[in-house]
């Protein structure tokens, strides 16, 4: 599916948790700025649908909050 830029990639999903942005961007130099916050924020998409889901409660309202602050 396109659009996922790499979430599909375990990998380097694993690596985008354990680096910075700045020193994952550095590893992976032919993705982008925009592919990195696609992919976070489609991940982030992700967990919120499974917790809706499976009725896990989150704090989803201080997530947004941040995030908005964050665009």
């Amino acid at each position: 599916m396109k659009g996922l830029n790499f979430a599909d990639e375990l990998h380097k999903i694993n690596d985008m948790l354990m680096c910075s942005k700045e020193d994952f961007l550095y590893s992976y130099a032919y993705l982008s700025e925009d592919d990195y916050e696609k992919t976070r924020k489609y991940i982030i998409d992700v967990f919120k649908k499974h917790y809706k889901t499976n009725n896990i409660l989150a704090d989803v309202d201080t997530y947004e909050e941040n995030e908005g602050d964050n665009s």
